[in-house]
């Protein structure tokens, strides 16, 4: 993990990471696989590594992402996985 976060932080310049509760992921059926992973020690990495380089490192609430407008902050987008799709940015059904 040390090897890939170093990796991540050399280079990009913004980092965004999702704050997703690893605690909360402990009572559903991906437990042992997000437990495992070790996402909150790579979270960590992440985080200082990108401020001794000098990085943005932006923590970013997962609520609703998947329905935001990435341009006006709309929640028009789709209310399921079926309904998943890649827009061009900028293109809002509600403008």
């Amino acid at each position: 993990m040390h090897k890939f976060s170093r990796n991540i932080v050399n280079r990009y310049q913004h980092i965004v990471v999702g704050d997703m509760s690893i605690t909360k992921f402990r009572k559903t059926w991906v437990a042992k696989a997000v437990l495992d992973s070790g996402l909150g020690m790579l979270r960590n990495f992440l985080e200082y590594k990108s401020q001794q380089a000098a990085r943005v490192f932006t923590l970013v609430s997962e609520k609703e992402t998947s329905i935001t407008c990435s341009s006006c902050g709309c929640l028009s987008g789709p209310r399921g996985v079926n309904g998943l799709i890649v827009e061009a940015v900028g293109v809002c059904s509600l403008r």
